[in-house]
């Protein structure tokens, strides 16, 4: 009796079946650690200044939730299209990541209080 449940080949085949199953289980959660969306208690706070920046009020606590909501189903929204190469050949979003490298170029070599006179520029030139 055993020995021609051995010889089956739908036995053999549920168990390469499960084999593969463990394995890619195994080997899939290394490369799926950015599926998880994590809302920290750093990026609820700037939801919620956010919309007090807006309304001149914090949310209630019915808002709040809500806000989340948005913030989840943006990111959801903007993971799903970037694994479609919506991104890819898109003038529009070229122009905003080169807007957003000005922005930051400029704000990295912007003088600042810290930085010595010597390094900051004055806009004019002694030649004594």
């Amino acid at each position: 009796m055993i020995r021609r449940l051995l010889r089956e080949a739908v036995l053999h085949f549920l168990l390469i079946g499960l084999l593969i199953f463990v394995a890619y289980g195994r080997l899939a959660e290394e490369g799926n650690q950015g599926a998880r969306i994590v809302v920290s208690q750093v990026a609820v706070d700037a939801l919620a200044r956010k919309h007090h920046a807006r309304w001149m009020r914090p949310p209630t606590e019915q808002e709040l939730p809500g806000l989340v909501d948005g913030y989840v189903r943006d990111e959801i929204l903007y993971r799903e299209g970037m694994a479609l190469g919506l991104d890819r050949d898109d003038p529009v979003i070229k122009r905003r990541v080169r807007q957003k490298l000005e922005v930051v170029a400029e704000d990295r070599d912007a003088p600042t209080d810290a930085d010595p006179p010597a390094t900051r520029s004055s806009g004019s030139f002694s030649t004594e």
